[in-house]
């Protein structure tokens, strides 16, 4: 039983970041949207930040 408890309070909380961090980006990408009106600005934010959540989920992966 614990170690179900336990994966379930894993993918819950990776879950939870995940959304969180998605919608940080977001709320970036809609400032830089629109202060800078620069489609170019906000799609390379995207993919930086991509990039990045694909690094750390990486990361949490490993630990």
């Amino acid at each position: 039983m614990e170690p179900t408890r336990r994966l379930v309070r894993a993918v819950t909380v990776r879950t939870f970041r995940s959304l969180t961090s998605l919608r940080i980006s977001n709320a970036v990408q809609d400032v830089l949207a629109n202060d800078l009106k620069h489609s170019s600005w906000v799609s390379n934010l995207d993919a930086i930040s991509t990039g990045v959540s694909s690094i750390i989920y990486g990361l949490q992966l490993r630990s």
